[in-house]
């Protein structure tokens, strides 16, 4: 048995992606949830990251090649986001610490696009001067300058992945793909907020996972912005989904209000292609297509 990789977060949306792209690699894999579980006939290991010294009691004793940090407490919706759920991601990123320093291995942390609003200068690059505008994602920005701070003398690689609207078949955290895609299949009217405009650009899951497995190959320090390049409005979004669910819903646009209508999305996402060697793998119209066909084999 070679180096472990460690998978915080192994049971959540993009861990459990991850965790079926890094078998296909052959690596061998320690997972790590806040409740016990199996992914892929894995067993998953119980470790509550807000509790001090729960992580390195768990990898006591075992060689670690690279820890991927995943876990984060999530608001359900981005107003959602409280102090409650900084300070609960500020005591991880405390015992995500703790455990790096005394392993000595790489650390991926998975942080977040959010970083980034709509006063940040276009394109979005990685050293642009960033002030979140909620509690989360100024959680993820925290993250990344707590771990900098301590690579500088700890010299070992620190990967941060700024992965922005992954999105895919998921229960939980369903982002305006899974609505679109969820109205489309029942058949129910498509509602766009605002007049539809405002922009993103969406990552398929399994391009997440992709990029985690090129961070832990190129074991590079830095911060990369991993997004698709390509950005869509909310109208073209729906009117795709609706288009490769061949659903007869209406669509419903402009009786909510939406306040980020003019929100424009451009993110510069060079630097990962040429440190990392990623590039998203799948249009937004293929991974759409993957998305809609697990949730027909889902419901059959």
């Amino acid at each position: 048995m070679g180096k472990y990789i460690v998978i915080l977060g192994a049971r959540g949306f993009i861990g459990q992606e991850t965790v079926r792209f890094l078998l296909q690699k052959r690596m061998d894999l320690f997972l790590i949830a806040r409740h016990a579980g199996c992914v892929e006939g894995i067993p998953v290991h119980p470790v509550n990251l807000e509790r001090k010294g729960a992580l390195r009691q768990a990898l006591r004793r075992r060689h670690i090649r690279a820890l991927v940090y995943l876990s984060a407490s999530i608001p359900q919706r981005i107003e959602d986001a409280n102090r409650r759920i900084y300070a609960r991601n500020m005591a991880m990123h405390e015992e995500v610490l703790s455990s790096w320093r005394a392993l000595g291995c790489q650390l991926v942390y998975a942080s977040s696009g959010s970083v980034y609003t709509a006063d940040t200068q276009l394109p979005w690059r990685e050293d642009a001067f960033v002030v979140p505008d909620n509690w989360y994602s100024f959680s993820k920005l925290a993250g990344e300058l707590f771990f900098l701070k301590e690579q500088s003398s700890l010299k070992y690689p620190l990967t941060i992945l700024r992965l922005n609207a992954p999105y895919g078949y998921r229960k939980e955290h369903k982002s305006v793909v899974n609505i679109f895609i969820e109205q489309a299949l029942a058949q129910k009217p498509i509602t766009v907020f605002g007049s539809g405009k405002r922009e993103q650009d969406f990552l398929y899951v399994g391009d997440a996972a992709h990029a985690i497995w090129r961070a832990i190959q190129a074991a590079q320090t830095g911060i990369f912005n991993i997004a698709s390049g390509r950005s869509v409005s909310m109208n073209k979004l729906a009117l795709m989904i609706k288009a490769l669910t061949k659903s007869s819903s209406r669509m419903i646009i402009g009786k909510t209000f939406d306040p980020l209508e003019s929100q424009r999305v451009i993110f510069n996402v060079r630097k990962a292609h040429r440190v990392l060697g990623f590039s998203a793998q799948s249009s937004l119209k293929e991974g759409l297509r993957e998305c809609i066909k697990r949730y027909n084999e889902e419901t059959r």
